[in-house]
């Protein structure tokens, strides 16, 4: 699929649409910057203990679950 738009008289739009048919080409640059913010968040989240605060674990936490056969 092919989708042509023309635009006359606005420089800054036609640079700017640009821009993004370039990045649609190529996502990786982009990926790559929104698997770094999501991580960062998650690290964030296991140093706060959950934002808000977990809810315990019933049954004596991870280490009892795994011991258990695991998640299931």
């Amino acid at each position: 699929m092919k989708i042509d738009i023309r635009i006359v008289g606005d420089d800054g739009v036609t640079k700017m649409l640009q821009g993004l048919t370039r990045a649609a080409q190529n996502p990786a640059p982009l990926m790559r910057d929104i698997s770094e913010a999501m991580l960062f968040g998650v690290q964030k989240n296991f140093l706060e203990n959950g934002r808000p605060a977990w809810v315990p674990l019933k049954g004596g936490g991870v280490a009892a679950i795994f011991q258990k056969g695991g998640f299931q």
